[in-house]
């Protein structure tokens, strides 16, 4: 009796081990919608497999087309009484199929974290399941494409804006002028500033400047003389258009510059700037930024000037379309060094020059009125120019006549660099008050499909 009941209590046992040592590892893994939605820019997946022979060395991973890694287990064992894992995934959603994989621990390892790529070859890693998120939620097809609309308008807003940066600074003329002993408000070598927006089919701007020295610089007796410090104020009005999307752009700067020696003008500047009504396919985006930073202009050799400047701020910006309004801030960067030369006479002069430009803006992401998610975007622009210039001087009884030619070559820096050429002409008056009027036109992106018309009108008096 005691025999078979011993004989039996090992039966037991043994089919314990063995069943044990026998539990089947899950070799597939049913995907289901849990909860949320990606209408609502979050989204639960419930994962569903046979997790009871599994334990602490067994983790699940979530992969995308590129195996990079977007949520993982780590200790399977947990859920071996309820037999399935949640994934929580937030927006942007790809399109693209996912994978679920199981790795096997007892002889590989290594634990992968989110963000890495999964290296699925390995021998400890079985496939548990591949499927799209479209085929579980209807939303997710239809809130990916409108995810790219969100983008592509976002971005196409900052690409065109950072092209303002900068706008409405003391161009390099004027502050070589400065060291010259002549009137900040005259600009007599024209050209400052060409436009390279290859986004804009046409721009018409309206910039006003004015300076303190301007008149404080002429005594009254005409000849001019030199102050030391100066106080100026630019500002710019623009009407911009390109194909589907336009808009109104406004800018103004207040800066102050002092003479350190004969050869060194070191300054700083306040810049606002505003982008109304601009119109994409899908929104209406309107913001305001402020930009802040120093410069310095310097005298090389007599005929060699090196100007720098550097600035940075932050923008608030308004999306809006008939569903809605949404809000999100940005931050940006901008940053010119040129390197000019004057040769010639006054009557006639020569400015070539070379330089590099560098304008960025990156705008958080955020969540809009709808609940759907907008990734956080950014654009940068970055050029290198170069080409000659002259300008033709007058002078007839109290008034200066100017005529200035500049043609530049320009090509961007980075991933898809292209050439393109620009033509600038500009007409100048000025009067021995301090007051100048100038009108200019340029013609830049030539060589490409996407060339800009800029034309302008100026007026600088001191005040």
């Amino acid at each position: 009796m005691h025999f078979t009941r011993l004989a039996f209590a090992t039966l037991l046992a043994s089919s314990a081990i063995i069943g044990t040592a026998h539990a089947v590892i899950p070799t597939s893994a049913t995907v289901t919608l849990n909860s949320g939605s990606c209408a609502t820019g979050q989204i639960s997946l419930a994962v569903s497999a046979e997790l009871g022979a599994l334990n602490s060395d067994y983790s699940i991973y979530l992969v995308d087309s590129s195996n990079k890694i977007l949520r993982s287990i780590d200790d399977t064992a947990q859920y071996q009484s309820t037999k399935w894992v949640a994934f929580y995934l937030q927006a942007p959603f790809s399109t693209a199929p996912l994978t679920l994989y199981l790795q096997d621990r007892t002889t590989e390892k290594t634990r992968y974290s989110m963000g890495q790529t999964l290296p699925t070859s390995l021998s400890t890693m079985e496939t548990l399941n591949t499927f799209t998120l479209s085929a579980l939620d209807s939303t997710c097809a239809v809130e990916e494409a409108g995810f790219g609309a969100r983008q592509q308008a976002k971005q196409s807003y900052l690409t065109d804006r950072i092209n303002l940066l900068g706008n409405s600074i003391r161009p390099t003329g004027q502050r070589i002028s400065r060291l010259n002993g002549q009137r900040t408000g005259s600009d007599m070598n024209g050209g400052d500033v060409l436009n390279y927006v290859s986004s804009f089919a046409a721009t018409g701007s309206l910039p006003v400047s004015a300076s303190l020295s301007a008149i404080a610089d002429v005594d009254q007796s005409g000849e001019m003389r030199t102050s030391p410090y100066d106080v100026w104020l630019e500002g710019t009005f623009s009407l911009l258009e390109a194909g589907g999307q336009n808009g109104r752009a406004t800018s103004a700067a207040i800066g102050a510059d002092y003479l350190l020696t004969p050869d060194l003008l070191v300054g700083g500047f306040v810049s606002i700037d505003r982008l109304d009504n601009f119109e994409t396919a899908t929104d209406t985006f309107s913001g305001t930024g402020w930009m802040a930073g120093p410069y310095l202009t310097t005298r090389l050799t007599d005929q060699l000037y090196l100007d720098l400047t550097a600035g940075a701020g932050t923008a608030a910006n308004k999306k809006s379309n008939s569903s809605g309004e949404d809000n999100f801030n940005s931050t940006r960067a901008y940053l010119n060094a040129t390197l000019e030369g004057q040769f010639g006479e006054e009557a006639i002069r020569f400015t070539p020059r070379l330089g590099l430009n560098y304008a960025g803006e990156w705008a958080a992401g955020y969540t809009d009125h709808n609940g759907a998610w907008t990734d956080a975007t950014s654009s940068t622009s970055g050029s290198v120019f170069a080409g000659p210039g002259v300008t033709f001087t007058a002078h007839d009884s109290d008034i200066t006549r100017s005529l200035t030619l500049r043609a530049d070559a320009n090509t961007t820096l980075g991933d898809g660099a292209q050439l393109t050429a620009a033509l600038e002409a500009a007409v100048q008056l000025g009067f021995a008050n301090g007051v100048d009027l100038s009108a200019r036109a340029n013609w830049a992106g030539i060589g490409t499909s996407a060339k800009t018309l800029s034309l302008s009108l100026k007026a600088s008096a001191g005040f």
